[in-house]
């Protein structure tokens, strides 16, 4: 079998089956991105700050502030989930620590099933 077909068979019994009938069987585990059809998107609410800004990407030098987290299936962080991985600003960083449970996201979605997804995304004061 060639990388590339073990692959899409990896990701296949990863992803979530749906049957006739059937509730959506879900991994114990958060997918990545690359795993997801449609991954987890932020729905901005202007009342709380720092919030995720999903306009940058992660590359970006200049970055304030990145952190990663898991959304579960219905869309809400898990705040215990929260990391720190890059930090101009720390300050910045731990506020959004506190606020993070406040956030809501559209959940990623795997066929017809909304699953957890780990999200790695800036922050920022705007």
């Amino acid at each position: 079998m060639n990388r590339y077909a073990l692959t899409a068979v990896c990701l296949l019994a990863a992803a979530p089956t749906l049957g006739y009938g059937q509730e959506c069987v879900m991994s114990p585990r958060p997918y990545f991105e690359f795993q997801v059809e449609v991954p987890a998107q932020w729905l901005p609410d202007s009342t709380v700050t720092p919030r995720p800004d999903p306009s940058r990407g992660v590359e970006t030098r200049d970055l304030l502030a990145l952190v990663q987290f898991v959304v579960d299936s219905a869309g809400v962080p898990v705040p215990r989930t929260y990391k720190i991985l890059r930090a101009r600003d720390r300050d910045l960083a731990e506020a959004g620590r506190r606020v993070v449970a406040t956030w809501r996201f559209r959940p990623a979605r795997i066929g017809s099933c909304s699953v957890a997804q780990l999200v790695q995304t800036p922050l920022t004061r705007e």
